[in-house]
């Protein structure tokens, strides 16, 4: 008689061999990284369209220099109110909006549409200077870019 089968002496029982489960493993390193990079991919795009979803056209310089992330975004249409962090505000209240937000931010990034008057510009850099903002750049394209 053949160990495999049942017998009186193992109580009418076959002995079986008994399969080890193998749990299932799947490796998530592929994924993760595939998911971060395009949430880097959707931030930075979003970042790109932002200077196109205000329609305000840039003016051109030979050298430009990356704006710092603490900057507070301040744009100067061709007309209609400034636009300050996606918030349309009135001329007379720009000061008090620029007071209120010293706090949150170290400096201040213009960016005037090309065709805007330079006396509206030169009036909101009055205000930004008057709010206590010591570091103010403007916004340029570089030559030669679209």
């Amino acid at each position: 008689m053949s160990p495999d089968r049942a017998s009186p002496q193992t109580g009418g029982v076959m002995d079986f061999e008994r399969r080890r489960r193998v749990s299932p493993h799947v490796n998530l390193s592929a994924l993760i990284d595939v998911a971060f990079i395009l949430v880097i991919f959707i931030v930075l795009a979003a970042n790109f369209d932002r200077v196109q979803r205000l329609g305000v056209s840039l003016p051109d310089a030979e050298a430009s220099q990356q704006a710092t992330p603490t900057s507070l975004t301040v744009t100067i249409p061709a007309d209609g109110p400034v636009i300050i962090e996606d918030a349309k505000v009135e001329m007379e209240d720009v000061g008090d909006v620029l007071r209120g937000l010293k706090s949150k931010y170290k400096s201040v990034l213009l960016m005037a549409d090309k065709r805007a008057h330079i006396q509206r510009a030169v009036e909101i850099l009055g205000l930004v200077r008057g709010a206590g903002f010591d570091a103010v750049g403007i916004a340029t394209e570089t030559k030669g870019s679209p």
